[in-house]
């Protein structure tokens, strides 16, 4: 008899044991899974934080909805076209105010041929070089 409830207490001890250890397990995956979801989390607002800081953040005020000619005018707003263009007016900015470029065709005496027509007036010389890139005659 004494046999039988020695088995018995051992029996009861090794269940004890593993209950123990399945406990200790599951918590340390609970814990672990905290751990890798928390640290996912932050990184991923780190990321769009910084991906916001970098393209200049939100716009103040209420979202708006654009039409497709405003959403257009907005990506050539942000376009190496629109570079380029405001380089041609900063360039040109003295002889395009008032259109002042015409005269300088008339003075110069340029003659523009367009569909093999010969066009005297009407049109405009420009820079498209900056003013450090220029080359003119001796």
């Amino acid at each position: 008899m004494a046999n039988i409830n020695i088995a018995s207490a051992v029996n009861s001890l090794v269940g004890q044991t593993e209950l123990t250890k399945v406990a200790t397990s599951a918590r340390s995956l609970v814990v672990a899974a905290g751990i890798l979801l928390t640290t996912l989390v932050v990184g991923a607002l780190m990321g769009w934080i910084g991906l916001l800081r970098s393209q200049g953040g939100f716009a103040p005020g209420e979202p708006v909805h654009l039409t497709q000619e405003q959403a257009e005018a907005l990506r050539w707003a942000i376009s190496a076209e629109r570079k380029f263009a405001r380089k041609l007016m900063k360039w040109n900015s003295d002889s395009l105010t008032n259109l002042e470029c015409k005269n300088d065709v008339l003075r110069l005496g340029v003659t523009l041929e367009v569909a093999g027509r010969p066009a005297t007036e009407g049109f405009c010389t420009i820079w498209v070089e900056s003013v450090e890139k220029r080359k003119f005659r001796d």
